[in-house]
Parts: C-alpha cells; sequence; structure tokens
C-alpha cells in the first residue's frame, strides 16, 4: 500500500471520529435522558463519550504518522 494512502486513511479515521466526539455533545430536543452535564444532547454519556472519541482520534492520528514515518525510511 502507498505511504500516502495508508497516512490518508489513518488521518481519514482520525477526523471522522473528531466529528463523532462533537456529535455526542449537540443538544437535541428529542433525547429521552439528559447527559450526565445535565441537559439533554444526542449521547446520554455526552462527556465520558466525547473523551473516548478524542482518544480514539488521537491514537488513529498517532498510528497513521508513525506508519507514515516508518514508510520514509
Amino acid at each position: 500500500m502507498n505511504k500516502n494512502k495508508i497516512y490518508t486513511f489513518f488521518l481519514v479515521l482520525s477526523v471522522s471520529s473528531m466529528l463523532l466526539a462533537v456529535i455526542t455533545i449537540i443538544p437535541s430536543p428529542g433525547a429521552s435522558k439528559p447527559s450526565l452535564l445535565g441537559y439533554y444532547a444526542v449521547c446520554s454519556f455526552a462527556p465520558i463519550s466525547t473523551l473516548i472519541f478524542v482518544v480514539i482520534s488521537a491514537i488513529f492520528y498517532v498510528v497513521g504518522k508513525r506508519l507514515y514515518a516508518a514508510k520514509l525510511k
């Protein structure tokens, strides 16, 4: 696989995970339960799920960057 494709793949995964993190904290009037922060959000597990997605995003970014750097050598 081409080194740019590998980096692009992991970058897309990283950006997608970050987008999901943002979506979890968006207020939603149709939510069934309030989030842990006290407001009705898309995800009732809002602050923890947001942190989980941010960590996943960071892991994808670091792994992609390391694989890209390893392919340069």
